[in-house]
């Protein structure tokens, strides 16, 4: 890279003090790419501090004024964090070779910096955005009544108008967009952007313990992991549990046979009563380890058709890999190969809503159980093929291309 490191602030706009699956996530691709040799510096926006405060190393948590309006403040706050970053970027991005975005949606405050930064802007982008947005509507309805027609305009209309009018444009200002599968890639060139290439997502392997597999008894016990705190139901835990109470009626002997170990951020009422579901809340560290140590298998997304998506490179699919634990999913995985470890220690259905053939799972259990040696292989492909270290050397060679071609 010669004598000068490559110099690249990566701003997000939905920073915290606690952690979160995506915070984690960026905060691993900092410093992995920190370690291929580029100066990478988080930049995390966010209500949670009053000034400006370290978050370990090589990332700021810079503070936002919160919002004071009554009717409109999830749009109002938004736009409060855009103009907060780009004052500090007005005053910061001269330093830097690049400025890398966590896309938070269009806007025309989003455009606006765009046009300015131009070239220098790359945005990471996760999903196909109004497919997403429309994938809430349940929770925000359209009604005559005045909070329905609030929560219909804040959380469909107005993000579906910025959308349409903004993110086309957006997308053909900026340098380049990187996103995590040619699916993706191929929605975000139709927006006419240059420059797109596919990061698929990865995980900080050496963060994760191996797992200690538990004996197979008289149940067969399936981690659920959830990350976000909003409905998210692409996750398809709905589906998981029709397809347990089919195969418990159509075999009454197997009743209680398997159980769902479910962690994370649920809202009220989205986890049906069963008397097979132990809800464990939100852990990390030694509590959360102590689950997978108890988990036989782990799920993975199951409806991702309900983002619009059939390819995916999910988050805890490689928080899987890298823990040893083997897990059924319903999606393809763009880092997926056909080697022996992911054959053996995946279980893929369709991505659909139909019921999954439980005997399967059954079968895939004990298999797997009887397996000693799963939980250290599963890890050590983890490191070779999923690792940021790896695919942060990919996002590093893609900017200096660009800078080299500018």
């Amino acid at each position: 890279m010669g004598n000068k490191a490559l110099k690249v602030y990566y701003c997000y706009t939905s920073g915290g003090t606690t952690s979160s699956s995506v915070q984690d996530k960026i905060g691993s691709q900092i410093h992995a790419l920190r370690a291929a040799g580029v100066d990478c510096r988080g930049v995390y926006f966010t209500t949670a501090v009053e000034q400006e405060t370290p978050l370990g190393e090589a990332i700021t948590l810079l503070p936002v004024r919160r919002s004071t309006s009554r009717w409109f403040r999830p749009i109002d706050q938004a736009a409060i964090t855009l103009r907060t970053m780009d004052a500090w970027l007005q005053a910061h991005a001269a330093d830097a070779d690049f400025i890398y975005l966590r896309y938070p949606g269009a806007s025309a405050a989003l455009f606006r910096m765009a046009k300015r930064l131009g070239r220098k802007l790359i945005s990471e982008h996760q999903g196909k955005e109004i497919i997403e947005i429309l994938e809430a509507k349940g929770q925000h309805p359209f009604g005559l009544r005045p909070s329905k027609l609030l929560s219909w305009l804040l959380f469909q209309f107005l993000p579906i108008y910025n959308e349409r009018r903004y993110g086309n444009r957006f997308a053909q200002r900026i340098g380049a967009i990187v996103t995590v599968t040619h699916e993706l890639a191929a929605y975000q060139r139709a927006k006419g952007c240059e420059k797109v290439t596919v990061i698929p997502n990865g995980i900080d392997t050496a963060r994760f313990p191996v797992r200690n597999a538990p004996a197979l008894g008289d149940h067969i016990n399936l981690l659920f992991l959830k990350g976000t705190s909003t409905l998210a139901s692409w996750n398809g835990l709905d589906r998981l549990i029709a397809s347990i109470d089919a195969y418990h009626a159509q075999r009454p002997e197997t009743a209680h046979h398997f159980r769902i170990l479910i962690c994370g951020k649920f809202m009220e009422g989205e986890i049906p009563t069963r008397d097979y579901i132990e809800h464990l809340g939100y852990l990390r560290g030694a509590e959360l380890e102590a689950v997978f140590n108890r988990a036989h298998l782990a799920v993975s997304t199951l409806c991702s058709y309900r983002r619009g998506l059939e390819e995916s490179a999910i988050l805890k699919t490689r928080e899987y890999f890298a823990r040893g634990i083997p897990f059924i999913f319903a999606y393809t995985d763009v880092d997926f190969d056909n080697s022996e470890t992911v054959r053996s220690n995946t279980l893929r259905f369709p991505n659909s809503d139909a019921l999954m053939d439980m005997a399967a799972v059954e079968v895939f259990a004990r298999g797997r159980m009887a397996d000693l040696q799963h939980p250290a292989d599963m890890h050590a492909w983890a490191e070779g093929q999923l690792d940021y270290r790896i695919k942060m050397k990919k996002l590093r060679d893609f900017l200096l291309e660009l800078q080299q071609a500018s």
